[in-house]
């Protein structure tokens, strides 16, 4: 229900956004290229903290969101794109902003673009380095209060293993997730404020006490639909699952329903996420007839290697794979390749220790709750390579996402240290050190 009701919302939200200015639209995307906001000869900007890494991204929302040759009907289920085989996204809109671009209509099914649509209705008022600039300060904003109120929990002595933990996760996240980068980005920044505002869930809501079950549940499903709604194969479905996996069961009670309670929070997040897969494939199939699905499948097949007949764009192999997928370190910091390679694994080192510790121990919750963030981390790694063609081609910021495995590595690293001295303890109350 929640997948099918947040779709339903989606697409009135499309079709309102369908009805603002085009005008202004495509003026503030013409003032853009003049500001130097959008840049014709560069399509991906490596370490650009202005504009943002991905302008081939940004520059293909934008052209979504002024393209609007088709019916209202079509343009509400998806918007419309450049043909396969343009060279320069940018060069393209610019020609759109500019009254220039008609070619043959192209429809880009393979994703729910909420982001257009939300680009759509605020670019007439904001421009595009506004919205930009408050995409980065909802991230700002977010980061912020998670650390706050993680403070304040440990200031005042509340759960300190949740609170610890929420403090460790959004200062990772603060630091290795490429915000300076992507951030701002039109087609990362609202994925990325996905993943902050359900730490943010999780951490205001378990900060004084455990969280409900029911909640954890109704937060987990919306946060899959959500996720699904914005996702553009940019890491946000596999990150989401991993984040339910490892961190409901920080929020919840240690009592003998932790295991149940987060595999149901797992089934609401992945449900969410297919039935707004399957309402977008149904509503394709009604509007636009069944080719596209097809041609859908195909390119998701691509993307796993499993099939490449249809696809015009070169297969990488084993060898671009690894390369890539290394080189790809930098999208956590710009710059500093080396420093992210040695925090990875550092943090792999860190968290094989603190789960052997945590094995140990006789608290089945802490046990259940170790075991939950060890598994957590091996979703992103599978899902890489899983949609290895994918990840090959996109590692520049697919790797992003391996901010998880190192983020769980130091979480079980701080667990173990916190349950030993809560074992070491015995006059502490568990309550308080849960």
């Amino acid at each position: 229900m929640i997948g099918l009701a947040t779709f339903s919302l989606i697409i009135a939200l499309a079709f309102l956004s369908l009805k603002s200015d085009r005008d202004a639209v495509s003026r503030e995307i013409r003032a853009g290229f003049e500001t130097g906001a959008l840049v014709v000869d560069a399509d991906w900007r490596f370490a650009d903290v202005r504009i943002g890494a991905h302008q081939t991204n940004d520059c293909l929302i934008l052209l979504q969101a002024i393209d609007q040759r088709a019916t209202t009907a079509q343009l509400s289920i998806t918007p419309l794109s450049a043909p396969t085989g343009t060279e320069s996204m940018c060069l393209a809109l610019s020609d759109a902003a500019a009254g220039t671009f008609d070619p043959d209509l192209r429809f880009y099914h393979n994703y729910v673009h909420a982001q257009t649509s939300v680009a759509r209705l605020l670019l007439p008022l904001l421009g595009v380095d506004g919205l930009r600039a408050l995409y980065k300060l909802a991230v700002t904003v977010l980061l912020i209060a998670g650390l706050a109120i993680a403070t304040i929990g440990l200031a005042e002595r509340r759960a300190l293993m949740r609170n610890a933990l929420w403090l460790l996760l959004f200062a990772l996240f603060g630091r290795w997730f490429g915000f300076e980068s992507f951030g701002q980005s039109l087609g990362h920044g609202p994925s990325d404020l996905l993943i902050l505002a359900f730490l943010l869930f999780l951490a205001r809501g378990s900060r004084d006490a455990p969280m409900r079950e029911r909640t954890a549940l109704l937060g987990s499903g919306l946060f899959g639909a959500l996720t699904m709604g914005f996702e553009m194969l940019t890491g946000g479905i596999p990150l989401g699952l991993a984040l339910t996996i490892g961190c409901v069961p920080i929020a919840l009670a240690h009592d003998a329903r932790i295991g149940v309670a987060t595999l149901r929070c797992a089934i609401a997040y992945l449900t969410a996420v297919a039935a707004v897969a399957v309402a977008k494939i149904a509503a394709v199939s009604i509007v636009f007839g069944t080719a596209p699905v097809v041609a859908a499948i195909r390119q998701f097949l691509f993307r796993t290697g499993v099939d490449y007949d249809h696809n015009p764009d070169a297969p990488a192999g084993a060898h671009e794979f690894f390369t890539r997928v290394w080189a790809g370190f930098e999208s956590m910091a710009p710059g500093m390749h080396w420093l992210a390679v040695g925090m990875m694994s550092l943090a792999l080192v860190l968290g094989g220790w603190g789960y052997a510790q945590l094995r140990r121990t006789r608290c089945k919750a802490v046990h259940f709750q170790a075991a939950a963030m060890a598994g957590s981390a091996l979703v992103i790694p599978l899902w890489m390579v899983v949609f290895w063609q994918h990840t090959a081609q996109h590692a520049w910021f697919m790797d992003r996402i391996l901010i998880w495995p190192m983020a769980a590595g130091f979480a079980l690293f701080l667990m173990a240290l916190i349950e030993r001295e809560r074992i070491g303890a015995p006059d502490e109350q568990p309550a308080q050190l849960a």
